[in-house]
């Protein structure tokens, strides 16, 4: 990116967008879902008694067990750099600070076109995320000298205000929602938010786009204020899951660190790492130096999509595609489920028969029912989007929903219940619960307003 105000807007853009993540997420107890709208959070029950208790837009959610608090990112708009520094950590601050100096440095000694001035630190490991803070700094301590220098190319790229996403601990009482506590702040909107079964800590996933290629890094977290989150591991796929004891989280990361396009086949490990002890206190990793102490429990061809989650008898459960080899680089298969032993390279197996899925049909964030005894895989085909559920003890489909124009966000309501979008006859989407065992779908937003379907409507 050679242009200075394009490369940014392009930069920018990969900052806020975020990543595809469950638009509707229910309580474990089934009784009430959280629903991420464009213009903030609500809350329905499941005869669609929907209420606004976020009026601005937010970040992932994840509910506790008692299925009243629940962790959530807000996005917070910054104006000056004194706000952004008032929000970060010490040790965030005095980096963002360095990098702005450097790209300072940078730019005031450019001899070439001020349109092909960079605004990287690819040497000094500044990720694109930190992009939009260095240059707040800039503006509100370098403005003259820079205005001097760049001209045009400056006023420009200063008029944009970054955003900070801060994890908070809510509950709902009595209708509205309260926040607990206030946790950290993040440069980026989170993909994935999982919390641990003791509910001492939580696992994500967050973009990190340094030096324009692609990629997730995978954070651990504390529950209590003043935690800072703990990075694992990079270039993982969003899924992740958390032992059934709390102290193991299961997640695919690729061989690479450096990930130059979806078609690229790139080898990758489904991978289980001890992250907390067993009253569920994150373990230092200061003893890290000779090696991540990560048990590689399968190989696999890395998916950015990738799913995985813990069976009840532990297995590891993950999509991957089926590649036998030797095969043409072009020649993509498609994706299924397996389940392995997380410790002692077990057998794989595969858990739907190749003849049990249909066309367009990927196991690719796949989700699993509350008791671990069926799955929901989405088909994905010329714009039009379907899903099936699956037993996983016989590889049957119990159930498979009408095909729609546009995304469904599948997700479970609980063990026998789930919740999707689809489509009136004039193609206007509509928020549905199935039960399973009727195969009765039931519409409960017909009196939401059309705002709350934003998001919702199209495709991620």
């Amino acid at each position: 990116m050679k242009v200075v105000t394009t490369g940014f807007l392009v930069v920018l853009a990969a900052v806020l967008g975020g990543c595809p993540e469950d638009r509707i997420t229910w309580a474990p107890d089934g009784h009430q879902a959280l629903i991420r709208a464009s213009e903030g959070l609500y809350t329905t029950d499941a005869e669609g008694n929907l209420t606004l208790i976020v009026p601005e837009a937010t970040g992932p959610v994840a509910w506790m067990g008692d299925s009243r608090r629940f962790l959530v990112q807000r996005r917070i708009a910054v104006k000056t750099w004194n706000e952004g520094a008032g929000l970060l950590n010490p040790a965030q601050t005095k980096q963002i600070i360095g990098w702005a100096e450097i790209l300072l440095a940078r730019a005031l000694n450019w001899k070439g076109k001020l349109e092909e001035f960079g605004w990287r630190c690819e040497d000094a490991h500044m990720p694109d995320e930190a992009l939009p803070l260095a240059v707040l700094y800039l503006r509100d301590h370098h403005e003259k000298v820079l205005g001097e220098k760049l001209g045009q190319h400056w006023g420009s790229l200063k008029e944009e205000d970054p955003f900070l996403f801060r994890f908070q601990l809510c509950q709902l009482r009595e209708g509205k929602c309260e926040t607990v506590r206030d946790l950290f702040v993040t440069l980026t909107e989170a993909c994935a938010v999982r919390v641990s079964p003791k509910e001492t800590a939580f696992a994500f996933t967050a973009p990190d786009s340094c030096f324009g290629e692609p990629r997730r890094t995978l954070f651990v977290a504390g529950l209590k204020e003043g935690d800072q989150p703990v990075r694992l591991m990079g270039c993982v796929s969003p899924g992740l899951a958390w032992s059934k004891d709390g102290q193991y989280l299961a997640f695919v990361e690729a061989e690479t660190k450096e990930l130059h396009g979806t078609e690229e086949y790139v080898l990758g490990s489904v991978e289980y790492l001890k992250v907390c002890d067993p009253q569920g206190a994150i373990l230092s990793t200061d003893n890290w130096t000779s090696g991540i102490p990560v048990e590689d429990v399968a190989t696999v061809f890395f998916d950015q999509k990738a799913g995985i989650d813990i069976l009840p008898d532990g297995r590891i459960i993950f999509s991957a595609a089926e590649v036998h080899m030797p095969t043409s680089k072009w020649i993509r298969s498609s994706t299924s489920l397996f389940a392995v032993e997380p410790k002692g390279h077990g057998r794989i197996q595969r858990l739907l028969p190749p003849e049990g899925q249909q066309a367009g049909e990927e196991a690719t964030l796949f989700q699993l029912s509350p008791d671990g005894q069926m799955v929901i895989i989405q088909s994905m085909r010329r714009h039009k989007e379907s899903f099936g559920v699956f037993n996983l003890a016989s590889g049957q489909r119990v159930f498979q929903s009408p095909t729609w124009d546009g995304s469904v966000f599948p997700v479970w309501r609980a063990k026998d219940s789930i919740c999707f979008v689809g489509r009136s006859a004039d193609q206007k989407p509509v928020v549905n619960l199935v039960d399973l065992r009727t195969k009765a779908i039931v519409p409960i937003s017909a009196k939401w307003p059309k705002k709350v379907f934003e998001g919702l409507s199209g495709q991620n």
